[in-house]
This record gives structure tokens, sequence and C-alpha cells, in this order.
């Protein structure tokens, strides 16, 4: 009986993270086509499986991430502008 029950939570909980994976995916798709303004990045798919081993992160690594984002939204930004001044 309590194999039964494991074997069931088990599937309850593969069918969860299915749902989560389709909701991220169609969240995003709908949002790159109805919800983006041009001057927003379009949002992509999930890059790699979620890994619920992964530990916290700590407060260095999240401050380099957000360091990187900055940068990469700076380097569009720029990109941007010099095709509009190119344009003129």
């Amino acid at each position: 009986m309590e194999k039964i029950k494991i074997e069931k939570e088990i599937d309850n909980v593969n069918a969860w993270l299915i749902g989560l994976y389709i909701y991220d995916g169609v969240n995003k798709a709908l949002y790159n086509n109805f919800g983006r303004k041009e001057s927003q990045p379009v949002l992509s798919y999930m890059e790699k499986p979620i890994d619920f081993n992964e530990k916290p992160k700590t407060q260095e690594e999240i401050e380099r991430e957000n360091i990187l984002k900055v940068e990469e939204q700076i380097r569009e930004r720029n990109k941007q502008i010099k095709e509009m001044l190119k344009n003129k």
C-alpha cells in the first residue's frame, strides 16, 4: 500500500512539473507575441531543466549575474542607439 502511495505521489509531482514547463513556454510565447513592447527583450524558453538540487546562490553570485545582465542591456541599447543614428 505504501509503495502505491509513493508511486502516485511521484506521478503527481511529475505531472505538476510538466504543467510548469508548459505554463512557462505558453506564457513566454504569449508575452512575446502580444504583450511585449518593441523596446523590451524577447523571452526565450528555459535553456536547461530546473535543477531542484541546486544550492542557493551567494550574494556575490547574484550581484555578478545582475552586473552581467545590466552590461548586456547596455550593449543592446547601444546597438539600438547606433542604428537610430545611422537611420537619421
